[in-house]
């Protein structure tokens, strides 16, 4: 602490109380919380009765104590004897000592003898605030001096223009000064001001503006991006920098990264400067596609943006491309496919382009044709508008290696307009089929799993015969569905087949065409029952999977257990527990990738879920759950600096709930009751003025639980209206929902939280207090 503060709370009539509060600051302004400090007051007036009390008409005090996590304290001047007194707060027990260790604070009082009598309301506040934030607003009885009559106790309705909160309520004026507290989320400049509906015949013509400004950057918005876009085209976006409630951050002036989760890139990758909160910067995207974005991060920084989806259609063809097919035997056709793509190699289908075939063989039947069996003989393929890819085939019957060549021009002309482009094939002895064979690509499927069956027609060396156009029968045992006439083109065919029956079954060929090849190669597949897999182990030995779970939770806890297929969450069923452990039998089950659970309490608050893999090697799942997760609620998310964080929630009876806040576990625990309840309060006095994350844990004979799930709250150094009784900044049906549960709650805790004007007894006057701040 540097410096004692005194505030200024105007004069004062003779044989009154006036009110003041002393605060303290370091050498750079902040307020100090920390620690304790004594201040000693004194007055230099002439009255031997002038003295300071603890309250109006209360004890007499010469000093008080600023207390660990409080910036200021109150106190109360009398005196009755006229005059204009100094009123000096120090750090020094005898007398002032000005600037010697902690600087002395002074506040001019006079002292009046004549009653000062109200004329007017005026208001007080701040003449700018940030979205989001509280703002206390005073309202006073004063006389045309501005001198508040402290005797003066009514009511006035205070009014608000715009979005801010606060309109049309009745505020009461005690001891001259009453109080509201408002807020806006939105940037605006909006006018305060009063209306004396009491009937005081003061003067309500008082106003005063406040002008609320956009909160911190929290993201950026694009304006829709007109669609379709050109790969490689420039075409201007407009972003502008957001406050958490989408008011315009007019102050940001800084620059984003852009960026895109799609193929390709975008340009530039940084922009220029914001100006006003709006950027307006010409980009292009080099990927083609329907679902395009851009992201925009504040450089350097985390605040990030994503436009809209929108098209991007490839640029104008710039290169042809060539499959690699492989090789072929002579007196064989290869099948190619050959494709049109622009600049940054997106497939490009507009317009029409034709490509010209060469081959540099030897041989005067090396040919090109539109099929791979029969068709015509071709020199070029056509792209029309809409088609990106065609296929053609190629024929030789001279072995050698050559170069097939697609081209924009005849003769081929490289890189020349279109860019060409080349594939080397190696054309061998011709192959001439003997046998079929039958290729499974692996031998064990679940029950109800297609698989591919692929049966080649191929010589001695099990090297394929692509001259070879007939077809065979795929047979197969057992209740298989999918067997029957593979049509082999090219000397290769495919059936799909599938069994919903766990068997192993024999898969052979059937020479129903009478091509004279051998057919006696086999193939044995074994279709099994969907395995489930060991969270411990044990079971097993055949039949249909099934899931075995135990662990210990608290009370009355509903266990939902659930499965998941390809991603998606399917609820299996629900159990509840009757004692704090458990121990059940979820049954048979199949087709789940993975299986799990959560629990849910009394007040339906979810525990973090569980989930475990199945392992195909063990039909049975046995899953041992020591310590369920505990559940975790907030009494209230916004917490005022030094005030305590509310916790609650259920556990294992008799475990010690452990709390983590901001990642570090904190030395504050308690113990879950008999019915597994827990409460817990924490002092946010060390916490930053920010958004922060608590989760907890629990502790049951040394056998430490997963965290929960997490939960957010804000500390804020703004005080919090008593009536914001689930603390998100403003008293509305939300709170009047708690408000009733409470008041017509038979335990004396629950409704001590409605004793507002904090006199011991909750009752009509609480309501009445309550009534006047609710914003419906």
């Amino acid at each position: 602490t540097d410096k004692f503060l005194l505030n200024d709370p105007g004069d004062m009539t003779v044989d009154t109380y006036l009110g003041y509060t002393v605060s303290r600051e370091d050498a750079f302004g902040n307020s100090v919380t920390t620690g304790s400090d004594t201040v000693y007051f004194y007055t230099n007036s002439t009255s031997p009765n002038a003295d300071f009390y603890d309250a109006p008409a209360g004890n007499i005090i010469s000093s008080i104590d600023i207390t660990n996590g409080f910036s200021s304290a109150d106190f109360w001047y009398f005196d009755d004897e006229s005059g204009t007194w100094t009123i000096t707060a120090s750090d020094n027990s005898s007398s002032p000592d000005d600037d010697a260790g902690i600087d002395d604070a002074t506040d001019d009082v006079t002292v009046s003898v004549l009653p000062i009598t109200a004329t007017q309301f005026i208001i007080e506040a701040d003449s700018s605030a940030i979205v989001g934030n509280n703002l206390s607003v005073d309202i006073k009885a004063v006389d045309d001096f501005d001198n508040v009559e402290t005797t003066f106790n009514n009511e006035v309705t205070f009014h608000t223009t715009g979005s801010a909160t606060g309109n049309n309520i009745v505020v009461s004026i005690d001891s001259g000064v009453g109080t509201i507290i408002i807020t806006d989320e939105v940037a605006e400049t909006v006018t305060l001001s009063v209306e004396d509906t009491a009937g005081t015949g003061l003067d309500d013509s008082f106003t005063t503006d406040v002008t609320w400004d956009p909160g911190a950057l929290d993201h950026f918005i694009f304006d829709t991006i007109s669609t379709p876009q050109t790969a490689g085209v420039n075409f201007d976006v407009t972003i502008t920098a957001k406050d958490e409630f989408e008011n315009t951050v007019t102050s940001f002036v800084g620059t984003v990264d852009f960026s895109t989760t799609n193929a390709g890139t975008v340009s530039p990758t940084t922009s220029g400067s914001f100006v006003g909160g709006e950027l307006t910067e010409s980009v292009s995207v080099t990927g083609a596609g329907t679902n395009r974005t851009i992201t925009a991060t504040e450089t350097g920084g985390a605040p990030t943006g994503t436009s809209d989806v929108f098209e991007v259609l490839a640029g104008p063809t710039a290169t042809f491309e060539l499959d690699d097919p492989g090789n072929m035997a002579a007196n064989t056709r290869l099948g190619y496919t050959a494709t049109r793509k622009d600049e940054f190699g997106n497939s490009t289908t507009s317009g029409s382009d034709t490509a010209y075939l060469f081959s540099n063989s030897t041989s005067a039947n090396a040919k090109f044709f539109n099929a791979a069996i029969g068709g015509s003989e071709i020199t070029s393929v056509d792209f029309s508008s809409g088609e990106s890819e065609k296929n053609f085939w190629y024929f030789d019957d001279t072995p050698g290696t050559w170069t097939i060549t697609v081209s924009d021009d005849s003769p081929a002309d490289g890189a020349t307009g279109i860019d060409d482009d080349t594939d080397g094939v190696t054309v061998g002895s011709a192959i001439t089929a003997t046998k079929f064979i039958i290729e499974v690509s692996g031998n064990t499927a679940n029950v109800n799993e297609i698989i591919t069956v692929t049966v080649k027609a191929v010589d001695g060396s099990n090297d394929t015969d692509a001259t070879f156009q007939n077809n065979v029968t795929l047979v197969a045992s057992g209740n298989v569905t999918g067997e029957g006439l593979v049509d082999i083109i090219n000397g290769v065919g495919e059936l799909d087949i599938t069994d919903a029956t766990a068997e192993g079954v024999t898969l052979s060929l059937s020479d129903t065409e009478a091509t004279l090849l051998d057919v006696s190669d086999t193939e044995i597949v074994t279709f099994q029952a969907i395995a489930t897999g060991g969270g411990g182990g044990g079971g097993g030995g055949g039949g249909a999977p099934a899931f075995s779970l135990s662990g210990n939770t608290f009370p009355g806890a509903l266990l939902t257990i659930f499965g998941f297929s390809d991603g998606e969450k399917i609820p299996i069923k629900q159990v509840t527990a009757s004692q704090s452990s458990f121990l059940f039998d979820v049954g048979e089950f199949s087709g789940f990738d993975a299986l799990g659970f959560f629990v849910t309490d009394a007040d339906n608050r979810d525990s973090a879920p569980y989930i475990f893999p199945i392992d195909p090697n063990n039909p049975f799942l046995e899953v041992r759950v020591p310590s369920v997760t505990p559940t975790i609620s907030l009494i209230k998310s916004l917490v005022t600096k030094g005030g305590l964080l509310g916790i609650e929630g259920h556990g294992s009876p008799q475990s010690r709930i452990q709390i983590e806040i901001d990642g570090k576990v904190i030395s504050t625990e308690v113990t879950v009751q008999s019915d597994g309840s827990y409460k817990a309060l924490v002092s946010t006095g060390l916490l930053d003025d920010a958004l922060h994350t608590v989760r907890v844990r629990q502790n049951k004979d040394g056998v430490l639980s997963n965290f929960s799930l997490s939960k957010s709250f804000r500390v804020t150094r703004v005080v919090i209206v008593a009536t914001d009784l689930n603390g998100d900044g403003s008293v509305d049906a939300k709170d009047a929902g708690i408000f009733v549960s409470k008041w017509l709650s038979s335990r004396t805790d629950a409704r001590s939280v409605l004793d507002f004007n904090n006199d011991g007894i909750t009752d009509a006057r609480d309501l009445n207090i309550f009534l006047q701040s609710l914003k419906l």
